[in-house]
């Protein structure tokens, strides 16, 4: 009987705990897509031109300027970015979600259904919280809106706590306004992620799970 000599068991255990695959990165974005004026930052680096091809890790802070437009993808999820539009990707990131804040500008994000809530986009004024769905974030000095484009959004008012589901179709509106709480449109299609009604035009809506 022939004996298996230790470099080849060696060999073969090495070759079998080399077979599970890598864990998916959740954390780094790539750019699919830059055009115009797109700029990213980070902790001790100043501001420098973002192109097609390249990486943004957590710690970013990507800027479109007047001409500028940029998708990042991840997997499944796709964030489109518009023309002065302003996103942070926090250093610091919950375990198995993703938190974005998006500081001013136009922003649309598709995200991969999961069972649980797991991606998270904050404003100055509001949160929104999802499962999985495609929705529309728009955010200034006057406040920030949620359209939701295909799925249901939690969107929180982080001034007062309350919070509303926004359905497909519709748009939630957030003011720095005491006792504003969360604003729906009172019809589908009646906002869009540029359209902040005021509590005459839409309606308040109850709380409820992404």
């Amino acid at each position: 009987m022939h004996r298996v000599r230790p470099v080849v068991i060696a060999a073969f255990l090495a070759l079998v705990l080399n077979v599970a695959p890598q864990a998916a990165d959740l954390t780094t974005w790539s750019v699919t897509t830059s055009a115009g004026q797109v700029l990213v930052s980070g902790d001790g680096i100043e501001r420098v031109s973002l192109r097609q091809g390249q990486e943004v890790a957590p710690g970013s802070r990507i800027r479109t300027l007047d001409d500028g437009r940029a998708v990042l993808q991840r997997g499944t999820d796709v964030i489109t970015l518009r023309p002065n539009t302003e996103i942070v990707i926090p250093a610091a990131q919950p375990e198995f979600a993703t938190r974005l804040i998006q500081t001013i500008g136009d922003a649309i994000y598709e995200v991969t259904r999961g069972p649980a809530p797991h991606f998270e986009v904050d404003t100055p004024y509001l949160a929104a919280v999802v499962k999985g769905t495609r929705f529309a974030v728009s955010s200034d000095s006057s406040g920030s809106s949620v359209h939701v484009l295909d799925g249901r959004v939690l969107v929180r008012n982080v001034g007062d706590g309350s919070s509303a589901m926004v359905e497909t179709g519709r748009t939630g509106h957030v003011r720095p306004i005491p006792g504003y709480g969360v604003q729906i449109d009172s019809r589908i299609g009646g906002g869009t992620g540029n359209d902040r009604s005021g509590p005459g035009n839409a309606g308040r809506s109850g709380g409820g799970e992404p």
